[in-house]
């Protein structure tokens, strides 16, 4: 039952989703970026209350890379967003799994076995098919910002693994993570831009957008932690369902014949990875 918290964070990242789309009618994507990191932020800030020493850390150099490739898979995915139906960027982002396997087998000096290396394969041509030829060059753009962001994705898996192993707890990881990419995003936004004029109906995505983020965020961390581990891995790509299902009731959007086959495809070759890599740490 505690592996049903995914399910719950697969709806909120729907819910983000969305928001994400409204929001760039009124804000840049690095400014999406840096409002959802602040209230992500001031969130844990909540949580940890005046128990300011769960935040101390021993492992700021893991937290880091965690970091700077979480920031990135954000600022990737958050670009693909408003340009790309809901499912498709969903399921880019689930080839996180992927990555996450090939990383573990470089960095741990093990060679990629005939299994793997054929979910390999089958994503590759599911993202082809999904971003198959006579998609505009504005679609090929976001969706190759959509892998980008599930490779990015990956490394932040692979790193919150290391920090899983260093008993980094679930509020510490968020909050380093949020802090780091609040700070990124505003030296971006200075350096190259400027702050977008704050509205009512822009304030309202922005909350809508840093609530459900961090609410998904701390849900499969939960999830991940406390649910039987590869249920609840693949109980993460219910997010594609739900945002299909968001698609359509706002915008009417369905993604047509061949996308939903290359996102069967990333997603079924996806779970096979998962059920793969706890194969190979159970071994």
């Amino acid at each position: 039952m505690q592996s049903l918290w995914v399910v719950f964070a697969a709806l909120l990242f729907g819910v983000m989703g969305s928001g994400v789309k409204f929001g760039a009618e009124y804000f840049s994507t690095v400014e999406l970026v840096f409002y959802r990191s602040v209230i992500g932020c001031l969130f844990c800030l909540c949580i940890v209350g005046t128990r300011y020493k769960i935040l101390v850390t021993s492992n700021l150099r893991v937290h880091f890379w965690r970091s700077i490739t979480g920031f990135f898979s954000l600022l990737l995915f958050f670009y693909a967003l408003p340009r790309l139906n809901l499912p498709t960027v969903m399921a880019m982002l689930q080839t996180a799994p992927l990555f996450l396997a090939v990383l573990t087998a470089v960095f741990l000096r093990e060679r990629i076995s005939l299994p793997l290396f054929v979910t390999l394969l089958v994503s590759f041509i599911g993202m082809l098919v999904v971003l198959r030829p006579g998609v505009g060059t504005s679609e090929l753009l976001a969706g190759g910002a959509s892998i980008g962001a599930g490779l990015m994705a990956g490394c932040a898996y692979f790193n919150v693994r290391r920090l899983g192993v260093l008993n980094e707890g679930g509020v510490r990881t968020v909050f380093y993570f949020t802090a780091f990419s609040t700070v990124l995003s505003v030296l971006l936004i200075v350096g190259y831009g400027s702050f977008s004029p704050l509205t009512g109906s822009g304030i309202f995505w922005l909350l809508l957008i840093g609530v459900s983020a961090t609410g998904g965020q701390l849900a499969v961390t939960r999830g991940l932690q406390r649910g039987h581990t590869p249920v609840a891995s693949a109980l993460l790509y219910s997010s594609i369902i739900f945002a299909g299902m968001f698609d359509y009731l706002i915008w009417d959007a369905v993604p047509d014949a061949f996308s939903w086959l290359g996102i069967a495809l990333i997603s079924g070759s996806g779970i096979a990875a998962l059920y793969l890599n706890i194969k190979r740490q159970q071994a």
